[in-house]
């Protein structure tokens, strides 16, 4: 049974760079702080060039079972993820830049990312100063988006090492453009929406067909919800969705792929299909041929 991850983070030497002129001088010494406190300083300072990177993971994958990884790639970062899929496709499929429209002000960009290798492209709203994800400003991106038959995943919800400027955005912010009629988009949600399950499963209602979440991360917003447990959250989500619109992911990144997310999945899926609540099919689905058609890798 293949197995797809569909959110990993890329790191590189370029990635601290990428950070410095995305974040700015004060949040960036803000990030630093956070850093030496969790002691990960040396973790940045140990970081290899793009293809040295690459072929770090691609052991890693190997020793944890992951068979493809789709690359995410920060902004001010899109070319060390780019180089790293075109020296190993059969590894990396395909790349997600992160798109801010308020600093790509051109969605031409999206057209040169394709070319490179991208299949889908990363909203985070929550970082954004100004725009919101509901703002009509960001049709000729999402628009373009469609044309390039790419994929838009977007970080709604609970946002880890944000700022306090940040703000979690509400998945409901897609209304105008799953209403549109001159718009035909499939949306990728992460990790379960972040907090907003509720909010996803009641858009599922009516629009279904065009959501999709993944399942990413350590999940642990669960803690301030409801939900009583990320077992539960899958069933209820596959409930609502069904098994062809969830996709496995794990969040990872600077660590290289996270085990604990990986083995706490791969056991939820277990004990669902020992339940008969999802069949062999549907695993496979969650874990692989679901990236592999959405995306067409």
């Amino acid at each position: 049974m293949k197995i797809i991850d569909i959110h990993h983070h890329f790191f590189s030497t370029s990635t601290i760079t990428a950070f410095e002129k995305m974040l700015g001088p004060k949040t960036m010494e803000e990030f630093k702080k956070r850093m030496e406190n969790s002691q990960r300083i040396s973790q940045f300072q140990n970081l290899k060039s793009p293809v040295e990177q690459a072929q770090i993971l691609r052991k890693d994958m190997k020793r944890k079972g992951i068979d493809q990884v789709l690359l995410m790639a920060f902004t001010y970062d899109a070319e060390s993820a780019f180089e790293a899929h075109q020296s190993y496709p059969e590894s990396f499929p395909g790349v997600i830049p992160f798109l801010n429209p308020e600093i790509d002000r051109d969605s031409n960009i999206l057209l040169e990312w394709k070319e490179k290798g991208a299949v889908g492209v990363k909203f985070y709203p929550g970082m954004w100063n100004k725009m919101r994800f509901s703002d009509d400003s960001l049709f000729p991106y999402l628009k373009k988006i469609e044309e390039l038959d790419l994929v838009p995943l977007i970080h709604f919800g609970v946002m880890k090492g944000a700022t306090q400027r940040n703000w979690p955005i509400n998945p409901l912010e897609l209304k105008p453009w799953l209403q549109r009629t001159d718009l035909n988009l499939n949306f990728v949600i992460a990790h379960f929406g972040a907090g907003y399950l509720r909010e996803i499963l009641l858009m599922a209602y009516s629009y279904g067909k065009k959501i999709y979440v993944d399942t990413s991360g350590s999940n642990d917003w669960i803690f301030w919800s409801p939900w009583q447990d990320l077992t539960y959250v899958f069933e209820k989500t596959i409930k609502a969705l069904g098994s062809d619109h969830v996709l496995f992911g794990t969040d990872s990144g600077l660590n290289l792929l996270r085990k604990d997310v990986i083995d706490r999945q791969l056991g939820i899926l277990t004990d669902l299909m020992a339940k008969k609540i999802i069949t062999l099919e549907d695993k496979a689905k969650i874990l692989g041929l679901n990236a592999k058609e959405l995306f067409g890798i």
